[in-house]
Protein backbone atom coordinates (compact mmCIF):
# COMPACT_ATOMS: atom_id res chain seq x y z
CA UNK A 1 0.00 0.00 0.00
CA UNK A 2 2.89 2.44 0.57
CA UNK A 3 4.67 1.34 -2.82
CA UNK A 4 1.26 2.40 -4.37
CA UNK A 5 0.84 5.51 -2.16
CA UNK A 6 4.84 7.37 -3.30
CA UNK A 7 4.18 6.14 -6.81
CA UNK A 8 0.97 7.96 -6.97
CA UNK A 9 2.13 11.00 -10.29
CA UNK A 10 -0.57 13.11 -7.83
CA UNK A 11 0.35 14.88 -4.72
CA UNK A 12 -1.08 12.97 -1.63
CA UNK A 13 -1.10 14.20 2.09
CA UNK A 14 -3.06 12.86 4.49
CA UNK A 15 -4.39 15.38 7.29
CA UNK A 16 -5.62 14.93 11.19
CA UNK A 17 -8.54 16.39 11.69
CA UNK A 18 -7.12 19.63 12.76
CA UNK A 19 -5.87 19.56 9.22
CA UNK A 20 -2.16 19.04 9.61
CA UNK A 21 -0.55 16.37 7.16
CA UNK A 22 0.44 13.68 9.02
CA UNK A 23 1.66 11.75 6.03
CA UNK A 24 2.58 13.10 2.47
CA UNK A 25 4.26 11.10 -0.65
CA UNK A 26 7.33 11.64 -2.51
CA UNK A 27 5.61 13.56 -5.27
CA UNK A 28 4.62 15.66 -2.88
CA UNK A 29 7.44 16.79 -1.55
CA UNK A 30 9.19 16.88 -5.09
CA UNK A 31 6.54 19.66 -6.00
CA UNK A 32 6.62 21.80 -3.24
CA UNK A 33 10.70 21.72 -3.00
CA UNK A 34 10.94 21.16 0.35
CA UNK A 35 12.42 18.20 3.03
CA UNK A 36 9.12 16.02 3.93
CA UNK A 37 9.84 17.37 7.52
CA UNK A 38 9.03 20.75 6.11
CA UNK A 39 5.83 19.98 4.76
CA UNK A 40 4.48 17.86 7.71
CA UNK A 41 5.22 20.86 10.11
CA UNK A 42 2.76 23.48 8.16
CA UNK A 43 -1.22 23.36 8.41
CA UNK A 44 -2.43 22.95 4.76
CA UNK A 45 -3.74 26.33 4.59
CA UNK A 46 0.37 27.77 4.69
CA UNK A 47 0.71 25.07 1.57
CA UNK A 48 -2.66 25.52 -0.59
CA UNK A 49 -4.92 28.60 -0.45
CA UNK A 50 -8.54 29.03 -2.05
CA UNK A 51 -8.13 30.84 -5.21
CA UNK A 52 -11.08 33.22 -4.84
CA UNK A 53 -10.85 33.72 -1.00
CA UNK A 54 -7.34 32.89 0.33
CA UNK A 55 -7.75 34.88 3.62
CA UNK A 56 -10.33 32.43 4.61
CA UNK A 57 -8.61 28.96 3.65
CA UNK A 58 -7.85 27.49 6.81
CA UNK A 59 -11.66 27.70 7.90
CA UNK A 60 -12.76 26.55 4.51
CA UNK A 61 -10.38 23.78 5.21
CA UNK A 62 -11.49 22.83 8.37
CA UNK A 63 -15.11 22.80 7.29
CA UNK A 64 -14.65 20.57 4.54
CA UNK A 65 -12.69 18.17 6.84
CA UNK A 66 -15.52 18.19 9.73
CA UNK A 67 -18.63 17.34 7.16
CA UNK A 68 -17.10 14.23 6.17
CA UNK A 69 -17.77 14.73 2.65
CA UNK A 70 -15.98 14.40 -0.38
CA UNK A 71 -14.66 17.69 -2.21
CA UNK A 72 -13.56 17.36 -5.56
CA UNK A 73 -12.27 19.66 -8.66
CA UNK A 74 -10.91 23.14 -6.53
CA UNK A 75 -8.69 25.42 -8.25
CA UNK A 76 -7.15 26.52 -5.26
CA UNK A 77 -3.21 28.02 -5.64
CA UNK A 78 0.63 25.83 -3.70
CA UNK A 79 3.10 28.13 -2.47
CA UNK A 80 6.45 26.73 -1.77
CA UNK A 81 8.81 28.26 1.14
CA UNK A 82 10.66 30.12 -1.55
CA UNK A 83 7.40 32.17 -2.13
CA UNK A 84 7.09 30.46 -5.92
CA UNK A 85 3.22 29.30 -6.74
CA UNK A 86 1.46 27.08 -8.90
CA UNK A 87 -2.21 26.45 -9.55
CA UNK A 88 -3.20 22.79 -7.85
CA UNK A 89 -6.37 20.74 -8.77
CA UNK A 90 -7.60 19.68 -5.18
CA UNK A 91 -9.80 16.96 -4.01
CA UNK A 92 -10.68 16.11 -0.61
CA UNK A 93 -12.05 12.96 0.91
CA UNK A 94 -12.80 11.84 3.74
CA UNK A 95 -10.73 7.98 5.71
CA UNK A 96 -12.10 5.55 7.50
CA UNK A 97 -13.30 6.55 11.01
CA UNK A 98 -10.09 5.16 13.84
CA UNK A 99 -7.99 5.09 10.73
CA UNK A 100 -4.31 6.30 12.17
CA UNK A 101 -0.93 7.29 10.27
CA UNK A 102 2.48 7.36 12.19
CA UNK A 103 0.49 7.09 15.46
CA UNK A 104 -1.69 10.11 14.77
CA UNK A 105 -5.51 10.34 13.89
CA UNK A 106 -5.91 10.21 9.87
CA UNK A 107 -9.30 12.19 8.83
CA UNK A 108 -8.65 13.35 5.73
CA UNK A 109 -6.79 12.53 2.31
CA UNK A 110 -5.92 15.33 0.08
CA UNK A 111 -5.64 15.22 -3.88
CA UNK A 112 -3.71 17.59 -5.37
CA UNK A 113 -2.86 17.68 -9.30
CA UNK A 114 -0.25 20.42 -10.70
CA UNK A 115 -2.47 22.47 -13.25
CA UNK A 116 -0.28 24.50 -14.63
CA UNK A 117 0.22 22.88 -18.11
CA UNK A 118 -3.78 22.45 -18.23
CA UNK A 119 -4.45 26.36 -17.46
CA UNK A 120 -1.50 26.77 -19.88
CA UNK A 121 -2.94 25.33 -22.79
CA UNK A 122 -6.73 26.93 -21.84
CA UNK A 123 -5.07 30.51 -21.94
CA UNK A 124 -3.08 29.51 -25.22
CA UNK A 125 -6.53 28.52 -26.68
CA UNK A 126 -8.27 32.01 -25.08
CA UNK A 127 -5.56 33.64 -27.03
CA UNK A 128 -6.13 32.46 -30.43
CA UNK A 129 -9.94 33.28 -29.85
CA UNK A 130 -9.17 36.56 -28.79
CA UNK A 131 -5.81 37.82 -29.96
CA UNK A 132 -4.57 38.33 -33.32
CA UNK A 133 -1.77 35.82 -34.04
CA UNK A 134 0.28 38.52 -36.09
CA UNK A 135 -0.06 42.13 -34.86
CA UNK A 136 -1.33 40.86 -30.98
CA UNK A 137 -3.96 43.19 -31.02
CA UNK A 138 -7.57 41.71 -30.39
CA UNK A 139 -9.35 40.21 -32.89
CA UNK A 140 -12.88 40.78 -34.41
CA UNK A 141 -14.35 38.81 -32.07
CA UNK A 142 -12.97 40.63 -28.66
CA UNK A 143 -13.32 43.83 -30.38
CA UNK A 144 -16.82 43.18 -30.80
CA UNK A 145 -17.33 42.22 -27.31
CA UNK A 146 -15.22 45.69 -26.47
CA UNK A 147 -17.59 47.88 -28.82
CA UNK A 148 -21.05 46.68 -26.87
CA UNK A 149 -19.31 47.78 -23.65
CA UNK A 150 -18.43 51.19 -25.23
CA UNK A 151 -22.14 51.75 -26.63
CA UNK A 152 -23.46 50.81 -23.55
CA UNK A 153 -21.10 53.27 -21.41
CA UNK A 154 -22.04 55.91 -24.15
CA UNK A 155 -25.65 55.20 -23.74
CA UNK A 156 -25.70 54.74 -19.66
CA UNK A 157 -23.91 58.41 -19.53
CA UNK A 158 -26.09 60.04 -22.50
CA UNK A 159 -22.59 60.74 -24.34
CA UNK A 160 -20.89 59.49 -27.14
CA UNK A 161 -18.26 57.45 -28.74
CA UNK A 162 -16.88 56.58 -32.18
CA UNK A 163 -15.62 53.73 -34.85
CA UNK A 164 -12.79 54.49 -36.60
CA UNK A 165 -12.19 52.30 -39.36
CA UNK A 166 -8.15 52.65 -40.70
CA UNK A 167 -7.59 51.09 -43.77
CA UNK A 168 -3.74 51.35 -45.07
CA UNK A 169 -3.16 52.45 -47.84
CA UNK A 170 -0.70 50.76 -50.62
CA UNK A 171 -0.17 47.91 -48.05
CA UNK A 172 -0.49 45.28 -51.00
CA UNK A 173 2.05 46.60 -53.06
CA UNK A 174 4.64 46.04 -49.67
CA UNK A 175 3.29 42.29 -50.04
CA UNK A 176 3.68 41.90 -53.27
CA UNK A 177 7.50 43.37 -53.55
CA UNK A 178 8.75 42.47 -50.11
CA UNK A 179 6.91 39.36 -49.58
CA UNK A 180 4.08 38.12 -46.63
CA UNK A 181 6.99 38.40 -43.93
CA UNK A 182 7.70 41.76 -44.09
CA UNK A 183 3.88 42.83 -44.09
CA UNK A 184 2.98 40.55 -41.36
CA UNK A 185 6.04 42.40 -39.40
CA UNK A 186 4.45 45.85 -41.04
CA UNK A 187 1.26 44.73 -39.95
CA UNK A 188 2.55 44.49 -36.04
CA UNK A 189 4.79 47.93 -36.02
CA UNK A 190 1.56 49.73 -37.74
CA UNK A 191 -0.64 48.41 -34.16
CA UNK A 192 2.43 49.76 -31.87
CA UNK A 193 2.79 53.05 -33.36
CA UNK A 194 -0.96 53.95 -33.81
CA UNK A 195 -1.16 52.13 -29.73
CA UNK A 196 1.56 54.73 -28.72
CA UNK A 197 -0.38 57.82 -29.77
CA UNK A 198 -4.53 56.44 -28.61
CA UNK A 199 -5.40 57.45 -24.93
CA UNK A 200 -5.56 54.74 -22.39
CA UNK A 201 -9.62 54.29 -23.10
CA UNK A 202 -9.38 54.05 -26.41
CA UNK A 203 -9.34 50.37 -28.24
CA UNK A 204 -7.33 48.99 -31.43
CA UNK A 205 -7.77 45.91 -32.90
CA UNK A 206 -7.88 44.35 -36.37
CA UNK A 207 -10.36 43.21 -38.39
CA UNK A 208 -8.22 41.42 -40.82
CA UNK A 209 -5.83 41.79 -43.43
CA UNK A 210 -5.13 45.85 -43.59
CA UNK A 211 -7.85 47.12 -41.74
CA UNK A 212 -8.17 47.86 -38.27
CA UNK A 213 -11.14 49.66 -35.80
CA UNK A 214 -10.36 51.90 -33.32
CA UNK A 215 -13.08 52.98 -30.36
CA UNK A 216 -13.05 56.02 -29.36
CA UNK A 217 -14.74 56.63 -26.04
CA UNK A 218 -15.44 59.97 -24.23
CA UNK A 219 -15.95 62.59 -26.92
CA UNK A 220 -18.65 64.92 -27.11
CA UNK A 221 -18.19 66.32 -30.85
CA UNK A 222 -17.21 64.58 -34.23
CA UNK A 223 -14.37 67.23 -34.18
CA UNK A 224 -12.93 64.79 -31.15
CA UNK A 225 -12.94 61.70 -33.03
CA UNK A 226 -11.73 63.26 -36.14
CA UNK A 227 -8.39 64.91 -34.07
CA UNK A 228 -6.80 61.60 -32.95
CA UNK A 229 -7.97 60.40 -36.19
CA UNK A 230 -5.32 63.06 -37.67
CA UNK A 231 -3.17 62.15 -35.37
CA UNK A 232 -3.16 58.42 -36.40
CA UNK A 233 -2.89 59.99 -39.99
CA UNK A 234 0.20 61.64 -39.29
CA UNK A 235 2.00 59.16 -37.06
CA UNK A 236 1.59 56.83 -40.29
CA UNK A 237 2.97 58.98 -42.60
CA UNK A 238 6.64 58.31 -41.19
CA UNK A 239 8.73 55.52 -43.05
CA UNK A 240 8.92 52.16 -41.31
CA UNK A 241 11.92 50.36 -40.87
CA UNK A 242 10.84 46.65 -41.66
CA UNK A 243 14.42 44.07 -42.14
CA UNK A 244 16.63 46.85 -43.71
CA UNK A 245 13.88 48.36 -45.82
CA UNK A 246 12.18 51.76 -45.61
CA UNK A 247 8.94 51.54 -46.06
CA UNK A 248 6.67 54.12 -46.90
CA UNK A 249 2.85 53.70 -46.30
CA UNK A 250 -0.22 55.83 -45.25
CA UNK A 251 -3.66 55.32 -43.75
CA UNK A 252 -7.21 56.01 -44.51
CA UNK A 253 -9.96 56.47 -41.83
CA UNK A 254 -13.61 56.85 -41.92
CA UNK A 255 -15.50 57.61 -38.98
CA UNK A 256 -19.09 57.09 -37.52
CA UNK A 257 -20.37 57.92 -34.35
CA UNK A 258 -23.05 56.53 -31.62
CA UNK A 259 -25.37 57.96 -31.53
CA UNK A 260 -25.69 60.25 -34.28
CA UNK A 261 -24.52 57.16 -37.25
CA UNK A 262 -26.24 54.21 -35.20
CA UNK A 263 -26.89 52.24 -32.49
CA UNK A 264 -25.75 48.45 -33.09
CA UNK A 265 -22.79 47.28 -34.24
CA UNK A 266 -22.71 46.46 -37.59
CA UNK A 267 -24.84 49.43 -38.62
CA UNK A 268 -21.84 51.55 -37.20
CA UNK A 269 -19.17 49.22 -38.73
CA UNK A 270 -20.62 49.54 -41.68
CA UNK A 271 -21.16 53.13 -41.89
CA UNK A 272 -17.30 53.81 -40.61
CA UNK A 273 -16.32 51.54 -43.25
CA UNK A 274 -18.31 53.52 -46.14
CA UNK A 275 -16.92 56.69 -44.73
CA UNK A 276 -13.39 55.23 -45.33
CA UNK A 277 -14.69 54.43 -48.89
CA UNK A 278 -14.91 57.79 -49.45
CA UNK A 279 -12.09 59.24 -47.82
CA UNK A 280 -9.49 57.34 -50.10
CA UNK A 281 -12.32 58.21 -52.96
CA UNK A 282 -11.25 61.98 -52.08
CA UNK A 283 -7.53 60.84 -52.32
CA UNK A 284 -6.45 58.59 -49.77
CA UNK A 285 -4.31 59.32 -46.07
CA UNK A 286 -7.37 61.39 -45.70
CA UNK A 287 -10.48 60.64 -42.99
CA UNK A 288 -13.96 61.21 -43.57
CA UNK A 289 -16.95 61.07 -41.07
CA UNK A 290 -20.39 59.41 -41.98
CA UNK A 291 -22.61 61.20 -44.30
CA UNK A 292 -25.47 59.41 -45.51
CA UNK A 293 -25.74 62.05 -47.89
CA UNK A 294 -22.83 61.05 -49.70
CA UNK A 295 -21.48 57.89 -48.36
Amino acid sequence: MAAVFDASPDMLLVLNPDGFPVHCNKNSVQHFQCDKSELLNNHLSHLITSSDRPANSRQQILQIIKSGRAVQHLSWTAQRQNNSQFPVDVAFSPLPEGLTVNGQPAQTLVTMRDDTQRLTFEERITRLAHFDSITGLINRNLLEDRARQAIYRAKRLQGKMAFLFLDLDYFKQVNDHFGHLVGDRLLKAVGLRVQSILRDDDTMGRLGGDEFLILVERISYADDAMLIGEKIIHTLAEPFGIDGHRLQISGTIGIALYPDHGHAINTLLDHADKAMYRAKELGRNKLAVFNPAVC
